[in-house]
């Protein structure tokens, strides 16, 4: 995920500006997933191809916004750098 560059996030001097970047990689990312896995996964499993796609997606997003949560919570501060 391209989520994971703090050295890119910390550049950003706007907080709701870096969360709006973490937003848009998390989509990009999940969108090339499942474009990738998600035909593979529905045809594969029909009866529940559609659910195991949005535990998928759920997880995908909880591993976005953990990455994000670790890199505010043990950094350090931007403008200190």
């Amino acid at each position: 995920m391209y989520v994971r560059c703090p050295q890119v996030l910390c550049t950003i001097p706007n907080e709701l500006l870096r969360w709006v970047t973490v937003g848009v990689a998390c989509g990009i990312s999940g969108g090339a997933l499942f474009g990738n896995l998600g035909p593979i996964v529905v045809s594969s499993v029909p009866a529940r191809g559609t659910i195991i796609c949005l535990v998928l997606g759920a997880l995908h997003v909880g591993v976005a916004l953990a990455f994000k949560v670790k890199d505010q919570v043990f950094s350090v501060p931007c403008h200190t750098i």
